[in-house]
C-alpha cells in the first residue's frame, strides 16, 4: 500500500505497514530496504531469503500442528554460488548464517500461527 499511496502523491500514514518501492519503479534506485523475505508454511520450515542467501529451519510437529524448533535441522545456502541449493552450508561456521538464524527464529517467535477456535 505505501507504494500505491506514494505513486498517487498521497502521504503514507504512520499506521500503514510496508515499504514504498516507488523509487525502484521510477528507476531512481536499484533497491529499497534490505531486500529480505520471510518464508513460512503451515506445517514445515520457516526461513529467510535475501539477495545472496537462503536460511531455513525445519520445525518439529506434534499431531500435525507446528510446535517450536526442537533441534538443529537447518539449511543454509549461498544463492550466488549455489543457485540450485545443492550444497547445504549449515554445518560450516558463518557469521551470515548466525545472523539469519537469529532473525528467522526471532521472526517466528514474534509472528506465531493463530490456532483455529
Amino acid at each position: 500500500m505505501p507504494t500505491l499511496l506514494a505513486l498517487a502523491g498521497v502521504d503514507v500514514p504512520d499506521s500503514v505497514q510496508g515499504t514504498d518501492v516507488s523509487p525502484v519503479l521510477r528507476g531512481e534506485k536499484q533497491s529499497v530496504g534490505e531486500n529480505a523475505a520471510f518464508i513460512e508454511t503451515t506445517r514445515g520450515p520457516v526461513g529467510i531469503r535475501t539477495l545472496t542467501h537462503l536460511y531455513g529451519v525445519d520445525k518439529a510437529t506434534k499431531n500435525q500442528r507446528t510446535t517450536a524448533v526442537t533441534d538443529d535441522r537447518y539449511k543454509f545456502f549461498d544463492i550466488l554460488r549455489d543457485p540450485m541449493q545443492e550444497h547445504n552450508l549449515a554445518t560450516e561456521p558463518s557469521a551470515v548464517a548466525d545472523g539469519l538464524r537469529e532473525r528467522v527464529l526471532r521472526w517466528d517467535r514474534e509472528t506465531p500461527w493463530l490456532e483455529a477456535q
